[in-house]
């Protein structure tokens, strides 16, 4: 009942009213799927950009280090190499970066103890080595925080401290592939540190006089050795076969072999005895072409990384926009198969409601008052045509056979009025005439009568024919 009183275009909205929420609900969880891909997404770049700055910060304090145990051979601008490590820190510490607090802190931390050894360690030059000489001469605990062999190890472990407290967020990567490309780097970024500490290491040990030459320096050359040999076997374990195979053809270099002959000669160093056969420039560019291939492959980690959180982004954001646009061409279908379901119904009706309504106010009393007045014979009619074969059009058809009926049945009755009309007429004059006969006859008996009573008898029968005539006529 409820329903019968709605009107047509409510009844089409509700017939479609579940289609239309299924389909809205099917395109929003498809949006919010590709809105949570694209968060996704963006979240695995930003985590990507944080564990590049903090990369970055590391690769600073790398040079620096190399800095100090360089500058004699005037390989590296120290104020430069501080510079850069600050513009990194201050990178690291942006707030849009997003690091956590305690990683901040932490980094903090370590740049302070490399400002305390910035100040122990000057601005360099042949004092620093001089210096660390003395101490060595004198038997200076070299690890007391005050001293030039303490302050120069620093800038190592403060690179190596600074990359182990940031932790990437594994959550926040897309998959499998990232996360291995993310520890093959970091197994780079060791493995990078080791060299460099080691080659600074020994660089610095082999410009040491006989006596300057310790059991803690032999030890200290063995430990750095050892610490690079376990860091790249685990390189060659678990960083992707691309990342082993990139660091494998640095290993296999001419430039590589000569620095692997001063490492083994740096190994059979004794206390009290000068490291012979290395040659500081040679070994300083030895060095530092290791340093700057494996940076190269860093980076194209980096690079890899990049691109894959970027073309993430890209297919997410894609993705969302696919899901709005596809949302809207259906939606905007669905209303234009509604309106067109509801116009196809409605001006067809409105068009025989019109119809209708003009046949039976204008025409159809037109018609019937023509008949009755004219010879009683059916006109020709107009019939509604219909441009459908549905429903719609099957009214259309019951309602011209209704109008042709509805002539026909006026045409009947105007045709039975006419025949009992000419019935009246004809008995009309059938009773004029013999009504005249017999006022004729009347008139000759009431002629020959003479009897008054006979008479008046006479003229009251010839009043009542007069008026039986009248009423014939």
């Amino acid at each position: 009942m409820f329903l019968r009183s709605l009107s047509l275009s409510k009844k089409l909205f509700a017939a479609l009213l579940l289609p239309v929420a299924l389909i809205i609900g099917f395109l929003g969880l498809r949006i919010a799927d590709a809105v949570e891909t694209r968060d996704a997404a963006q979240e695995q770049l930003a985590e990507e950009n944080r564990f590049q700055a903090v990369s970055t910060l590391v690769n600073a304090v790398n040079v620096e280090d190399r800095a100090y145990f360089a500058i004699t051979m005037e390989a590296f601008d120290i104020p430069t190499a501080r510079a850069d490590v600050d513009a990194a820190l201050d990178a690291v510490l942006d707030p849009e970066l997003g690091v956590d607090t305690p990683t901040l802190q932490r980094i903090v931390d370590l740049h302070a103890e490399l400002l305390a050894a910035r100040e122990v360690i000057g601005d360099g030059g042949t004092s620093v080595a001089t210096r660390a000489q003395i101490e060595l001469i004198e038997g200076v605990d070299p690890l007391s925080p005050g001293s030039v062999i303490f302050a120069l190890g620093v800038p190592s472990r403060v690179a190596t401290e600074i990359a182990e407290a940031y932790t990437v967020d594994a959550s926040a990567l897309a998959g499998a592939e990232e996360a291995a490309l993310v520890t093959s780097f970091q197994l780079v970024q060791e493995l990078r540190a080791d060299y460099n500490s080691e080659s600074s290491f020994i660089i610095g040990a082999t410009s040491l006089p006989p006596e300057a030459v310790t059991p803690l320096i032999v030890q200290g050359i063995s430990q750095g050795v050892a610490g690079t040999d376990s860091t790249l076997t685990s390189l060659r374990t678990l960083a992707t076969p691309e990342t082993s195979a990139a660091v494998e053809a640095i290993l296999s270099s001419d430039t590589y072999g000569l620095y692997s002959e001063d490492r083994a000669g740096a190994q059979t160093a004794q206390a009290g005895v000068a490291i012979p056969g290395i040659s500081l420039v040679e070994l300083a560019s030895n060095a530092e072409y290791i340093d700057g291939e494996l940076t190269a492959v860093g980076e194209g980690l980096i690079a890899t990384l990049e691109a894959a959180a970027e073309g993430d982004v890209e297919a997410a954001e894609r993705q969302l926009l696919e899901s709005i646009v596809l949302g809207a061409l259906v939606l905007l279908i669905m209303g234009a198969v509604l309106v067109g379901l509801y116009l196809s119904i409605r001006n067809p009706l409105r068009k025989l409601t019109t119809r209708s309504t003009e046949i039976a106010e204008v025409e159809l009393p037109e018609v019937v008052r023509t008949m009755r007045t004219g010879d009683g014979v059916a006109p020709e009619i107009t019939e509604l045509s219909s441009p459908t074969t549905d429903e719609v059009g099957e009214l259309t058809d019951a309602f011209n056979g209704m109008y042709r009926t509805a002539i026909e049945l006026a045409a009947e009755q105007a045709a039975s009025r006419r025949v009992v009309a000419d019935m009246f007429v004809n008995l009309g004059r059938r009773n004029q005439k013999l009504l005249n006969r017999m006022l004729k006859g009347l008139t000759v008996l009431e002629r020959e009568e003479q009897d008054p009573d006979k008479l008046e008898a006479l003229y009251k029968v010839d009043h009542l024919a007069t008026r039986m005539r009248r009423n014939a006529e």
